[in-house]
């Protein structure tokens, strides 16, 4: 193959390429608190006795744009008079749940909540987190949780630059191939 028709291969998928950046994530929140990452996926976990708690999972948004995130909120607060909740620092709620019938029923007894949520228009250096709440009037005292976060994977639309890239080097590849031809 040709070294120009090689490079301006080159140029146009380097311009696809994906712009998935790992996100560093934090907790804050009573009892023992730890992050885990394999790959692009985070698991913040929480242990702690007591009959309430609140725990913050924060991270930086690395550039402009939309972060999606595909969530698994489960965990044990005991088993009466259980509520859980999972809200996020824009002020929506993606789990509401509490004691139902006389403080029996879910989440009694364990939870496990799956959803997906995007920050939208967040600015580089932008603080975005999920906010997760339990409580209990249990004599066990149980606040076990965790939050596994993934990022989402909507259809891939190149950034303008990207795409400008992508079109020089395919550009350039069919400017060669007709020289090539004459």
């Amino acid at each position: 193959m040709n070294k120009k028709i090689a490079i301006g291969l080159l140029l146009a998928m380097s311009a696809l390429g994906a712009n998935a950046t790992p996100i560093s994530w934090s907790i804050t929140g009573p009892g023992i608190d730890t992050v885990t990452v394999s790959g692009l996926t985070s698991t913040a976990k929480w242990t702690d006795s007591g009959y309430s708690g609140q725990w913050t999972i924060s991270a930086t948004a690395p550039t402009a744009g939309n972060y999606s995130f595909n969530y698994d909120y489960s965990g044990l607060y005991s088993w009466f008079m259980v509520r859980s909740g999972l809200s996020t620092s824009t002020g929506a709620t993606l789990v509401n749940a509490g004691p139902k019938n006389g403080g029996q029923g879910a989440p009694s007894g364990g939870f496990d909540y799956t959803g997906s949520y995007t920050f939208s228009n967040m600015q580089q250096g932008q603080v975005m987190s999920f906010i997760a709440t339990g409580s209990n009037y249990d004599y066990s005292k149980i606040l076990d949780g965790q939050l596994v976060l993934s990022p989402s994977t909507p259809a891939a639309v190149p950034e303008p630059a990207n795409l400008a890239l992508m079109v020089a080097g395919l550009g350039f590849v069919g400017v060669i191939a007709r020289r090539k031809k004459n």
